[in-house]
């Protein structure tokens, strides 16, 4: 059951993110183009604009505003951790452009700003094998297999998380929740009155 849901949110992002996409082509003339599997898996990008030659992440969330940053991950490898970037510090993408969950308001972030957000939550822990060890432990003893670290005065959140996907080696990983609002330097703008993003026809 839980695998079927994150595949559904996985689906009605990107379903979202393509009718985003358009929306932003009509109302702005961009051109944005999804990239091939392989560039989204190995650059972690997700659209292409020809016509400025920028790429970017899309993100829609259906129940939150906020953006979900993997910034580290643990391998246990015979009682000791391996350290290695999450997948969003691996992004070469330039933007990041983030749907409201009321599908109302748009933001537009560069990514260095937001890498900049992640990177600064970071600088308060030191992640030595006795400290991973210690968050493994308290993470078992959660449903969810998460753990809360920190919440800064803007919303940001820290979380450590045991990863225990069927498509992968369980892993370890440090997630940067970052709400739209708290990112400085982005670019925000409203649906007309009258539009609706899920339908094209009021574009």
């Amino acid at each position: 059951m839980k695998k079927d849901s994150i595949s559904s949110r996985i689906r009605n992002g990107n379903s979202l993110a393509s009718m985003l996409a358009k929306y932003m082509n009509k109302r702005f003339g961009y051109e944005f183009e999804p990239v091939s599997l392989e560039e989204d898996m190995r650059d972690m990008i997700d659209f292409r604009c020809a016509k400025h030659q920028r790429t970017a992440q899309f993100k829609c969330r259906e129940n939150k505003s906020d953006i979900i940053f993997e910034v580290m991950r643990f391998f246990p490898n015979y009682g000791i951790y391996e350290v290695g970037d999450g997948r969003d510090c691996r992004t070469i993408s330039q933007y990041y452009c983030c749907l409201s969950p009321d599908k109302r308001r748009v933001i537009v972030a560069p990514t260095k700003v937001v890498k900049s957000v992640a990177e600064n939550e970071l600088l308060q822990y030191e992640f030595n094998q006795e400290f991973i060890s210690s968050l493994v432990a308290r993470a078992k003893h959660f449903s969810n297999r998460s753990i809360k670290l920190k919440r800064n005065d803007l919303g940001v959140e820290t979380w450590f998380k045991i990863d225990e996907g069927q498509d992968t080696l369980i892993y370890y990983k440090i997630l940067i929740f970052i709400p739209y609002e708290s990112i400085p330097m982005a670019a925000r703008f409203e649906l007309q009155t009258g539009q609706e993003l899920l339908d094209e026809t009021t574009w």
